[in-house]
């Protein structure tokens, strides 16, 4: 199986950093969906998602509700532009 290299992405660092030399890139830290549409369009071939996804108080209220509706919106935001 073969890994992607990974590409940290952080606020300030523009998504014309990419420079995809015909690896696999994936794109981490700090990923919100804008940045992630930009990594995806400048050749990472994917992006690592935590702390957008995650709601601290949707965690300490259990509410996994909130959680997966957050999850569900971002990757509309993510795919929004994309088609």
């Amino acid at each position: 199986m073969d890994f992607p290299e990974v590409l940290a992405i952080y606020r300030g660092l523009a998504p014309a950093h990419v420079f995809a030399a015909g690896e696999a890139l994936l794109a981490t830290g700090g990923v919100t969906a804008e940045l992630g549409r930009q990594c995806l369009a400048a050749g990472c071939a994917t992006v690592g998602v935590g702390a957008g996804l995650i709601d601290a108080d949707a965690v300490r209220d259990r509410d996994w509700n909130r959680l997966a509706n957050g999850a569900r919106r971002y990757l509309a935001e993510l795919r929004d532009k994309d088609e």
